[in-house]
C-alpha cells in the first residue's frame, strides 16, 4: 500500500532540490572547517 505522506514529502524534496537545494546540497558536502576556510578565503581575496 503507499503511504500518500511519504509521496508528498519525497515530491516536495524533488521539488526543493531543483530549485533552491542546490546550493545547500552543494554545502552540505564540506565540513565545518572547510566552510569556514572557504569564506576566510573569499573574504580575504
Amino acid at each position: 500500500m503507499l503511504d500518500y505522506k511519504k509521496i508528498r514529502l519525497m515530491t516536495k524534496l524533488a521539488v526543493y532540490e531543483k530549485k533552491d537545494g542546490k546550493e545547500d546540497i552543494h554545502l552540505s558536502k564540506y565540513y565545518k572547517t572547510d566552510y569556514v576556510r572557504y569564506q576566510v578565503l573569499k573574504a580575504i581575496i
